[in-house]
């Protein structure tokens, strides 16, 4: 098959070999493929992808926790690193409807008006007013933190995974501080 034949829908970001388990970021708009499959396929270094079964699959944060079967080896949960999740392209389902909450905006990306892409959410915050964002800026890799409010965001297609804004001058705040700038 064909890297066309494919469609990524996440990345592995930590292994725990001990558990047979990984952590993986899924690809905007990609969350609800995880819990509609049995089994996905991992690539690592662009070699011919291995199917994998999954035992159990849990959203936490963003990210989602995978635990393979017994049939997955120990050693070979422990390469997965920075691994691509693939599904062949004829087994996407329809993402359902699903009530829009703050932690589905990780990993989309942050457009201006004009379309240009501002950054990547990287982390939500749960707040009375609304919530905010925190994003990785496209131009310069610094964090930026913005309300999750009327006023900013103009359109959230969950879909495609992209949040359109308003001018955001006059409320990002620069995260200078954060250990991850």
């Amino acid at each position: 098959m064909t890297d066309a034949g494919w469609l990524e829908i996440g990345r592995v970001v930590s292994v725990d070999a001990a558990r047979r388990s990984v952590r993986v970021l899924p690809a905007a708009g990609s969350a609800h493929e995880f819990g509609a499959q049995r089994r996905v396929w991992l690539e690592m270094a662009r070699e011919c992808p291995m199917a994998a079964l999954v035992a159990e699959c849990n959203l936490s944060g963003g990210h989602l926790k995978i635990v393979f079967t017994p049939g997955v080896s120990r050693d070979m949960v422990a390469m997965l690193g920075n691994a691509r999740v693939l599904l062949p392209a004829d087994r996407r389902t329809e993402a359902r409807e699903e009530p829009w909450s703050l932690a589905r905006a990780v990993g989309m990306q942050v457009v201006l008006p004009g379309g240009a892409v501002m950054g990547t959410v990287m982390e939500t915050v749960e707040t009375q007013a609304g919530g905010a964002l925190r994003i990785r800026l496209e131009e310069t890799g610094r964090i930026a933190a913005l309300p999750f409010i009327d006023a900013v965001i103009k359109d959230v297609d969950g879909l495609s995974g992209v949040i359109t804004i308003t001018d955001p001058e006059p409320f990002l705040v620069l995260d200078d501080t954060a250990p991850d700038a």
